[in-house]
């Protein structure tokens, strides 16, 4: 399974990889805690972080979270997506609770459709624009994208 990833993305490094699940999910975590989902918009999909506007509208959750586990389960190379899943084995207070986050990357820097996140406003960026950002016109280096979370579900 990693042996694929590294086909398409030659340098993933596993541990990173897991290191970065876990400090995003308690980033996603605090971040709705604290209500500044805004903060946590650049590692998220768009589509997933609408989710989180709509679902979470008060900080209701006020437990601690303690990730016990991270493992990589699954991965889907289709088209110009990588994605991975992730499942991750998490302690809030005296809960265990088991979910899977699926990250995905674009996979073909000279996709029409590769997106980043503008690093300035936070705002979608593709190629079609040219690299410059629709919304403050920047610039964003479309070489420096990442894999953002586009779901997180119970196991």
């Amino acid at each position: 399974m990693i042996e694929d990833i590294r086909k398409h993305d030659k340098n993933f490094n596993e541990d990173k990889f897991l290191s970065k699940v876990n400090q995003l999910y308690l980033m996603i975590i605090d971040a709705i805690k604290e209500d500044d989902l805004e903060s946590i918009e650049y590692c998220v999909s768009q589509p997933f972080y609408r989710n989180l506007l709509n679902e979470y509208t008060d900080n209701t959750i006020g437990e601690d979270v303690t990730i016990l586990d991270t493992k990589i389960v699954d991965t889907q190379l289709t088209g110009y997506f990588i994605t991975i899943f992730v499942e991750i084995k998490t302690k809030w207070n005296d809960h265990i609770r088991d979910e899977i986050v699926t990250l995905t990357k674009f996979n073909d820097k000279n996709h029409p459709r590769t997106i980043a996140i503008c690093p300035f406003c936070r705002h979608e960026v593709t190629s079609e624009d040219g690299n410059k950002c629709p919304s403050c016109g920047q610039i964003t280096d479309m070489q420096n994208y990442d894999y953002l979370i586009t779901r997180i579900e119970a196991k």
